[in-house]
């Protein structure tokens, strides 16, 4: 509530959210986190953990993904 426009704080409610079964308040979380921040891989990487993991959403969490992998300057980066 503090930072509305923190996306490691959205990357990690929208991951508690679904975990709790507010599937549609996580995709609005990750939708807001995406329009804010889109470059952030840390936020993209923790947005995909969402969405493979808790809202059984694979294609997405490849798409939001893709951003990813271009900046990933290291193999250590992706283990």
């Amino acid at each position: 509530a503090k930072d509305p426009a923190n996306t490691q704080a959205l990357a990690a409610g929208a991951n508690a959210l679904a975990f709790v079964g507010e599937d549609e308040r996580a995709r609005d979380w990750i939708d807001r986190a995406l329009l804010l921040d889109p470059d952030n891989i840390v936020t993209r990487y923790n947005l995909a953990c969402a969405l493979a993991c808790q809202l059984n959403e694979r294609e997405r969490a490849i798409e939001v993904l893709g951003p990813y992998f271009q900046q990933v300057v290291s193999v250590a980066q992706i283990k």
